[in-house]
């Protein structure tokens, strides 16, 4: 059996930029040293995360596509491209909330 090894690593990819901001977060939450809002630090590696793990999907997939063995590697290429996604949309609802987090201290004028 063939092994697929970009397909694999977007899903270990891919889990890593969906996790980083949420346990980002829950450190920040639980910490008391880290305040809440560097927790924002994230944000930056979700999304580089998320694009390689989206680059990597795009390769398994091209290699699943190729292979004399069927389909190998296109169901995990499909699962690394989800969650590289939904790291992407993690990091974007972080982005909001950061913007939205300036805009009202600006506002506040503190």
């Amino acid at each position: 059996m063939s092994r697929n090894a970009p397909a694999l690593g977007s899903v270990l990819v891919g889990l890593l930029a969906a996790a980083a901001l949420p346990a980002t977060v829950a450190y920040a939450y639980w910490s008391d040293r880290v305040p809440l809002i560097w927790a924002g630090a994230a944000v930056p590696a979700a999304i580089v995360l998320a694009l390689i793990a989206l680059a990597l999907a795009r390769r398994g997939e091209r290699r699943a596509r190729m292979t004399l063995v069927g389909r190998s590697g296109s169901f995990s290429a499909r699962l690394g491209r989800l969650l590289a996604t939904l790291g992407l949309v993690l990091a974007g609802s972080g982005l909001t909330a950061l913007a939205v987090y300036a805009a009202l201290t600006y506002r506040g004028g503190s």
